[in-house]
């Protein structure tokens, strides 16, 4: 699950053992900061008994950070129907002073009825909270839930390209990186929209310099397209010897989802694969063809099947 919440302030062994002695003193507001603190340190299991004693006095944040925690396991057994018992909580409370809370409980109840996750599984469901949590795409919704908006209308058993396009349009607005590298592709292909190569260069690229793997792989894959192979095997050597740990640390660090940071190396690993199959942009070398084909597949074997018949099948050079 989604945690939104933060706190101003260092955290150093002075604030906690000011922290400390303030929750002596029956402090709700100190055991929510004490219990963020150790939970932003990933000391989960100190940080649960003070979330617990918050949210005993009524602290709305605890119970957000307590729906997280139980929904992913972190400090307490996995029990995600608990995790989503505590985000209807905090849905269904009239504290206006945790408006802010809602849409990023919304987007997290969504998910779950998306992945049948503490819940029974519906698809209705999933889209209703989402959309809810989404706000119509205002800057008060909550941009995971407006950008997975437009990865589901993507999708065959949901497929609405407009849609998709409209969402990631609102989500890229409001900071998404991963919506704003899929905007990029749709302009590419004319998804959802005109073809517009222009654009479609603009959010790639801005989207790669901010840290977006896939979309640094879909500039690898529209400049082989193009016939610049020296440029596209400039951009796949940024991203293909990334590694597992780095797929998890990429997506953390740019709110992508680590499906779409994988498949972004396996697409920029296949093309590079080819230059050297080929010899385009490098000396031509089948033994480093085939390794780069070989980390293609492992990473994503669909994708990689995919290109391969383009490539052989549909007489791409």
């Amino acid at each position: 699950m989604a945690n939104s919440e933060s706190i101003d302030g260092d955290d150093d062994d002075n604030k906690i053992e000011k922290l400390k002695d303030r929750c002596e003193m029956g402090d709700g507001n100190a055991m929510f900061e004490l219990g963020h603190l150790y939970f932003l340190d990933e000391k989960y299991s100190e940080a649960l008994p003070y979330f617990q004693q918050a949210a005993d006095k009524g602290s709305y944040q605890a119970r957000y950070q307590l729906g997280v925690m139980h929904y992913d396991g972190l400090g307490v057994e996995c029990d995600p129907a608990k995790g989503c018992d505590y985000m209807r909580q905090v849905i269904d409370n009239e504290n206006r002073k945790i408006e802010h809370l809602i849409p990023s409980a919304q987007f997290n109840l969504g998910r779950a009825y998306l992945e049948g996750y503490g819940v029974a599984q519906s698809d209705d469901d999933a889209l209703e909270w989402l959309e809810r949590a989404a706000r119509e795409g205002l800057p008060s919704g909550n941009v995971a839930a407006q950008s997975m908006l437009g990865m589901l209308y993507s999708r065959q058993d949901f497929l609405d390209v407009k849609k998709a396009f409209r969402w990631h349009q609102h989500a890229a607005r409001n900071g998404s990186l991963e919506s704003l590298g899929a905007l990029g592709v749709m302009y590419e292909h004319g998804v959802g929209t005109r073809v517009d190569t222009k654009m479609a260069l603009r959010c790639l690229k801005d989207a790669s310099d901010r840290g977006s793997v896939y979309a640094t792989a879909s500039l690898v894959a529209h400049y082989f397209n193009r016939r610049l192979y020296t440029k596209a095997v400039q951009f796949a050597l940024t991203v293909v010897t990334l590694d597992d740990k780095n797929i998890h640390m990429i997506a953390q660090r740019t709110t992508c989802d680590a499906i779409f940071v994988s498949r972004g190396i396996a697409l920029a690993c296949f093309y590079l694969g080819r230059c050297f199959h080929t010899g385009q942009g490098v000396d031509k070398s089948i033994p480093e063809a085939k390794k780069w084909y070989d980390k293609a597949s492992k990473l994503d074997k669909e994708i990689a099947a995919q290109l391969h018949h383009q490539v052989t099948v549909g007489g791409q050079k």
